[in-house]
């Protein structure tokens, strides 16, 4: 180790020595390599670690070539399902935080929400645009589809989320910070959709604080006129802080006075106090980070009565650093939230639990994506139908540069699809700002479209926009997303001590699924045989080829049939 020790008039620097431990089980890993090349002589700790790290190194390439195989596999099985990307908002400037819903009287009308950020990389307005053409084109003026929310240099506007609330308006719920920059408000803007330049503004709530990005709901689907909005958000201000919600009962006019439906630790940092809000009916919940033994928790809370009343909240997540929650109520069995797994800062995987009874208990948290890059900010969404609880699909970044989506292929929400590559260009996501997705009918069919932010240059973000039903496939079949020969992954993950690894075949072959640890080192070899075409699925109970069970860490399966080979990541946790 060495160590720097910095006076007033020196500068001392202490040099240690690296001590490299060794394992019976490491030097049993490496046998083969000793008995191959050094026989009847013992391998020396720099030989050792220098095995290790070529070891790991042959690994990390082989995950980024199976990434591509696998990507390139997708596209193949996916033909023409999504096309060129297309900008949104693209005003030379920055354009950050896009937020979208579409509209359910106008089949071919979307909207769309983004903050403009000024040269100088400060927060101003918030605009918003209307695309009459299923988001092929947007608008470039102010007008009936254009309309720009202005706030002034010391009263910027940020965090922008959209909600259909009347069959002739939409609502955009925001942050306004003060002159001070020690006051902030929640505010509200209804905009008709005859003309979007036709707007109200109301006030929600204030705080002398600085606020996460709101989140906004509406039950418009299921009461029309009737509709109530809902507002979540965290008041840091408070000790412990506070997860407050607001509701409008007049279509956004006003907003009744907030109330605090639960406290959350002051251990939670800031930037994690990020809320997600979903109705459906009468069913309200809200998912949220806390903190319990010493990380971050994600907790969802219900209200089953349009928010008069709130049940306790439910636990989905601990035991690790989990943040970033998104949450879908589909109908009022069926529940998802999605979130980040932080195993470390530099290995941050997308996980979710779900829910089939309302959300009174949550399945263990599984793994939906992960790879040797950091994947992000995840965000769900459905189309909302009384009897289905299908059609959901999950976005995420992957770290730089790409994004992704999958479906849900049953009502379990147990099997996915492979990761579909939704971007065309090589240009930077941004490392903290949220993708949107929403699900919409195309063709009486539910499909998905995403947008999310890329930088260009240090002062030139953009946000772009892509949608399924843009290419030339027309039908959504489960089917054509699920053939092909695929490594699904495994669950529970993480697990202990076992844990199920599903696949599936287009056609009869040989298949092999063996288990590697981090170092790219074989743990066990679990699958040698012939198969059928269709889906199966392996037990692997925790042990090596030796009998002895694996310590905790990260594993991989990897699994190769005919020309197809896949990887997925393993956690085991005791």
């Amino acid at each position: 180790m060495i160590n720097f020790m910095k006076g007033k008039n020196m500068l001392a620097c202490i040099a240690g020595t690296f001590f490299i431990l060794i394992s019976v089980a490491q030097l049993a890993a490496v046998s083969s390599y000793i008995t191959q090349d050094v026989v009847g002589t013992p391998p020396t700790a720099e030989e050792i670690a220098a095995k290790s790290l070529e070891n790991l190194q042959l690994e990390i390439a082989r995950q980024r070539e199976i990434k591509k195989q696998n990507e390139l596999l997708t596209k193949e099985l996916l033909p023409g399902r999504w096309d060129d990307n297309v900008w949104i908002f693209d005003t030379g400037s920055h354009e950050k935080h896009p937020s979208m819903c579409y509209d359910v009287n106008h089949n071919f009308w979307l909207y769309a929400a983004a903050e403009m950020w000024s040269i100088e990389e400060e927060p101003m307005d918030i605009m918003i645009k209307r695309s009459t053409d299923h988001g092929e084109t947007w608008p470039y003026n102010e007008g009936e589809n254009q309309f720009t929310i202005d706030g002034m240099a010391d009263n910027p506007l940020f965090s922008p989320a959209l909600v259909q609330i009347t069959p002739d308006k939409v609502g955009v719920v925001y942050i306004r910070e003060h002159t001070t920059g020690s006051d902030w408000d929640i505010m509200f803007h209804t905009l008709s959709t005859a003309n979007l330049s036709v707007t109200e503004e109301s006030f929600v709530d204030f705080f002398p604080a600085i606020l996460k990005r709101p989140s906004v709901c509406s039950d418009f689907l299921q009461y029309g006129n009737d509709a109530y909005i809902h507002v979540a958000y965290v008041n840091a201000s408070a000790s412990p802080r506070e997860l407050r919600y607001a509701r409008s009962i007049d279509q956004g006019n006003t907003f009744q006075e907030a109330d605090v439906i639960t406290t959350i630790s002051d251990e939670v940092e800031g930037e994690f106090h990020y809320t997600s809000i979903d109705v459906f009916g009468s069913k309200v919940a809200i998912a949220y980070v806390d903190r319990e033994e010493d990380f971050d928790a994600i907790k969802v809370i219900v209200s089953n009565d349009s928010g008069a009343n709130w049940n306790d909240p439910v636990t989905i997540a601990t035991t690790r650093n989990f943040r970033f929650p998104q949450i879908r109520v589909v109908n009022n069995e069926n529940i998802i939230v999605a979130f980040e797994y932080w195993y470390s800062d530099t290995d941050i995987d997308v996980y979710y639990a779900y829910s089939h009874d309302g959300g009174e208990n949550f399945s263990a948290h599984q793994m939906l994506a992960h790879s040797i890059e950091n994947e992000r900010f995840p965000n769900v969404s459905s189309y909302k139908t009384q009897n289905s609880g299908s059609d959901v699909y999950i976005t995420y970044s992957m770290l730089p540069d790409e994004i992704y989506v999958q479906k849900a292929l049953d009502l379990d929400y147990e099997s996915w699809s492979e990761p579909v590559a939704v971007k065309d260009s090589d240009q930077e996501v941004s490392n903290n700002h949220v993708t949107s997705i929403i699900v919409k009918p195309y063709d009486d069919v539910p499909k998905s479209a995403v947008a999310w932010t890329e930088y260009w240059t240090i002062q030139d973000a953009d946000i772009k926009f892509d949608a399924e039903w843009r290419g030339e496939v027309s039908v959504d079949d489960p089917d054509l997303v699920e053939s092909g020969t695929i490594l699904k992954g495994n669950y529970p993950n993480p697990f202990n001590p076992e844990t199920t690894i599903e696949f599936s075949l287009t056609e009869p072959g040989e298949v092999t699924i063996a288990i590697y640890n981090i170092k790219g080192q074989l743990v066990r070899s679990l699958v040698n045989d012939s198969y059928q075409a269709g889906s199966h699925s392996v037990v692997w109970d925790g042990r090596a080829d030796n009998g002895r069970e694996v310590v905790s860490g990260i594993y991989f399966s990897r699994m190769e049939s005919g020309n197809y080979s896949g990887i997925r990541k393993m956690i085991m946790i005791k």
